[in-house]
């Protein structure tokens, strides 16, 4: 704000014309079978170049839409990608299981446990073993609440591929096929007003 660039002119304009281009979206919810809580999560890590922390993005979709997202950059830098992972998939975590809570109490209970898409098989690996624990000293003892959360089947972990992870919306430049792809997995839709 102090010191403004062209740069920052030109993302300014760019943010508007998009908020001018989507002002007609919204989320269409329609009656599903398959009432089940979803999670997504992952950490982008190349978007930073200065401060070098990674962005932590999780989504959660029940039924046909995503009714819980964020996006943000995690407040310190991580040693690897699989510390920054684990991050998110603890804050994932704590969304799932507040999530369920909330669905319980509104008489709409999960009975299977929740998965939770990520695509690194070493956070999937570590979150699932406590034994690595002694390879990850490092990571901060409150972001290991995932084993209570894994143990007793609130939740469990499963491998998506790179194509698939609907938070890739939030932080990357997409080509047009694959942004309308997450669109429509995100169950957003062009809602006309009337």
């Amino acid at each position: 704000m102090q010191k403004p660039f062209e740069g920052h002119w030109f993302a300014a304009k760019r943010v508007l014309r998009y908020l001018k281009a989507t002002q007609d979206f919204g989320i269409m919810y329609t009656q599903v079978d398959n009432f089940s809580l979803i999670g997504y999560s992952d950490s982008y890590c190349d978007g930073d170049k200065e401060i070098r922390v990674c962005t932590s993005r999780y989504a959660m979709s029940l039924g046909s839409g995503a009714i819980s997202w964020r996006s943000h950059k995690q407040s310190i830098p991580a040693d690897s990608t699989v510390e920054a992972e684990y991050v998110v998939a603890v804050e994932a975590t704590k969304e799932i299981v507040w999530l369920r809570k909330m669905l319980e109490y509104l008489r709409v209970k999960q009975v299977q446990s929740t998965p939770l898409m990520m695509d690194n098989t070493s956070t999937i690996k570590l979150a699932k073993n406590q034994k690595l624990h002694d390879r990850t000293k490092h990571i901060n003892t409150k972001y290991h609440l995932i084993q209570h959360h894994v143990e007793p089947k609130t939740i469990h972990h499963l491998h998506c591929s790179t194509n698939e992870k609907i938070v890739d919306i939030f932080t990357k430049a997409l080509g047009r096929e694959k942004l309308e792809r997450l669109k429509m997995m995100l169950g957003l839709t062009n809602i006309p007003s009337n």
